[in-house]
């Protein structure tokens, strides 16, 4: 049987994030009030406000989740034979005793439904301790098989009908007609193509189009927007 393992890959102080990203700052002074995680931290159990992301492979999960923290902590992570690793960065909370704001990036999920099955229950009792999940898609994907699938199987409707699910359409520098500007902007002919797109994912999924936010981790667009929304509904 698979075992579902969390590798701490970064463990800072909360100063450390919000000196990177400045947004992160609107967090200062929440506590956990509902739905509270606990982890076993060496001989410590600490209370952790967890934000995990969840994606297709390849659709930029872990570039997102390195330009959210300002530093290239996360790498791309498998899932190997009897194991499924669970990458964190873990930031401590001075206003709270063994406070933690967690961020955790599962592996990423496969193109095949049959070599998901395998994983199901791992995911799904990962996803179960998120306070925030955020759901990586890619600008420029068509086919939402697979997210149907991740929506209907993975993440509970709980979850989604409480507005904790936030769907980051990455890579949107690549909507059609692509622009070579500097600093990047979206066009005009590009916010409107991604606005159809963020339409698309709210009727096939039945998320909010309030929940859904268009960004892109190479060209740093969106990420505050992103940042903002996730720390409001936490």
């Amino acid at each position: 049987m698979s075992s579902l393992v969390c590798r701490v890959a970064g463990d800072r102080e909360f100063e450390k994030i919000v000196k990177l990203r400045s947004s992160f700052s609107e967090l200062t002074g929440k506590i956990p009030t509902s739905d509270v995680v606990y982890w076993q931290r060496a001989k410590l159990v600490v209370q952790t406000f967890q934000i995990i992301t969840i994606g297709k492979c390849g659709y930029g999960k872990s570039s997102l989740l390195n330009s959210l923290i300002g530093e290239n902590l996360f790498t791309v992570n498998h899932v190997n034979v009897g194991t499924v690793e669970m990458q964190s960065v873990e930031y401590s909370l001075p206003w709270g005793r063994n406070l933690f704001l967690s961020l955790a990036d599962l592996p990423g999920i496969g193109e095949s439904l049959t070599k998901n099955q395998e994983h199901i229950e791992l995911y799904r009792k990962a996803l179960a301790t998120a306070h925030i999940v955020i759901y990586v898609v890619r600008a420029d994907q068509r086919d939402l098989t697979i997210d149907q699938w991740v929506f209907s199987t993975l993440l509970s409707s709980d979850l989604v009908k409480s507005q904790k699910v936030i769907i980051a359409v990455n890579q949107v520098d690549k909507i059609h007609p692509i622009n070579r500007d500097s600093p990047f902007n979206l066009t005009s002919d590009q916010k409107r193509n991604l606005s159809d797109k963020i339409e698309v994912l709210s009727k096939e999924l039945l998320l909010s189009r309030d929940n859904i936010i268009g960004v892109s981790a190479t060209e740093n667009y969106g990420i505050d927007p992103l940042i903002r929304a996730i720390v409001g509904r936490l």
